[in-house]
């Protein structure tokens, strides 16, 4: 595994390297990773594989498996419950989202009436999940109680969602070049952007300290960057090898991507909007996420059935 880095920039031989420390190696292919908030679990959603995989962090020991349920897509932790939400939408005519106790590992609830989904998102509040239905509509599904819900129709079907710092706007977005922003106050449409980049998106993700919003495109090799305040574009990063899942360090301005094909993680700095470096030594990487201080990422190597454990 190697890092390389723009001449302006200097590693300091006080601190530890940064790169791959180590390798957590599964049953099923890795796609979507997600790690809770202290660092002490990892979450590993494995499409093909129709599991999901919880992994203790400090012994990289597999601890269980969700199985039995379908192929899941997207994961979300609610931040202050023990409970983990997973959508399921490949389940003929009866997509859902299953609501997962992350202490006992059983299933507390099942969320359905969509007509197909894939991402979702919730409130940091916790209050509201939020599930765009590929039938035309975003689900603003009230956590305390599920059967109370808000339908926003679209006229072109949103398929991913986030959520930006602060619960005042959602960001949603679709394989016909379409950003869309929600006013969360009033569950408003306010914004349709056209990305000009019509192609399936993979990640939608806000960036953590800069009004910015990250659309990654895997087949067209490309990452739509929208200022939020403006709701316009203010870059589109190209000639990447199927960019396909985003990750942003919380202590520093930096994210990180996944490319597929490139087998490495690509280091953004979220000020200039650049590619400053980047981590190799990876096998096909899809999914990726960072511990919330700042100092370590879990990477899906989907070539070899591994996860990558990053030091950033």
């Amino acid at each position: 595994m190697k890092r390389t880095v723009n001449p302006t920039q200097q590693q300091n031989d006080d601190v530890e390297p940064e790169g791959i420390i180590g390798v957590i190696h599964l049953t099923d292919t890795p796609s979507r990773l997600l790690v809770n908030v202290d660092g002490t679990r990892l979450y590993v959603a494995s499409t093909n594989g129709e599991s999901v995989t919880i992994i203790d962090t400090a012994s990289n020991a597999i601890i269980h498996t969700v199985e039995g349920h379908g192929a899941p897509l997207w994961l979300v932790l609610h931040p202050t419950r023990p409970w983990l939400y997973i959508s399921y939408a490949n389940r003929p005519g009866n997509p859902v989202i299953m609501v997962i106790s992350t202490t006992t590992f059983d299933v507390l609830d099942t969320l359905s009436g969509f007509i197909s989904i894939n991402g979702i998102a919730i409130s940091s509040s916790g209050l509201r999940l939020y599930a765009p239905d590929r039938a035309g509509e975003l689900d603003i599904i009230e956590i305390s109680n599920p059967q109370q819900r808000v339908k926003l129709r679209f006229n072109a079907a949103p398929d991913i969602v986030t959520i930006a710092p602060g619960n005042a706007r959602a960001h949603l977005a679709n394989g016909f070049a379409s950003w869309f922003t929600v006013h969360l106050g009033t569950n408003r449409l306010v914004s349709t952007v056209n990305t000009q980049v019509p192609s399936q998106p993979s990640t939608i993700a806000h960036a953590t300290y800069i009004a910015r919003i990250y659309i990654l495109y895997p087949s067209a090799n490309q990452i739509y960057i929208g200022d939020t305040t403006t709701n316009r574009q203010s870059r589109i990063l190209s000639n990447l090898l199927q960019p396909w899942d985003i990750t942003f360090n919380s202590m520093r301005g930096l994210a990180y991507v996944t490319e597929t094909q490139g087998h490495r993680v690509s280091i953004l700095d979220t000020t200039s909007e650049s590619v400053i470096g980047t981590f190799e030594g990876f096998n096909r990487p899809m999914g990726i996420s960072s511990t919330s201080d700042g100092r370590m990422a879990y990477v899906a190597n989907s070539g070899d059935n591994t996860i990558a454990r990053v030091r950033l």
